[in-house]
């Protein structure tokens, strides 16, 4: 768990958004549409990035 917490650390530190944190702490609590629409927007978030990344470059 140690090490998990390290890396996950690392990660937010390097500035990367988890999808873990995304969803949230409590996922019972929300329906599986929802956590689709939060995985979803996740990952367009993700690849507009990357590609505005690759723009600058």
């Amino acid at each position: 768990m140690q090490e998990q917490n390290a890396r996950i650390a690392a990660l937010r530190a390097e500035g990367y958004t988890l999808l873990n944190r995304e969803l949230g702490d409590d996922c019972k609590k929300t329906t599986e549409a929802e956590q689709r629409l939060r995985v979803q927007a996740f990952v367009d978030n993700f690849l507009a990035a990357k590609k505005t990344a690759q723009i600058s470059n």
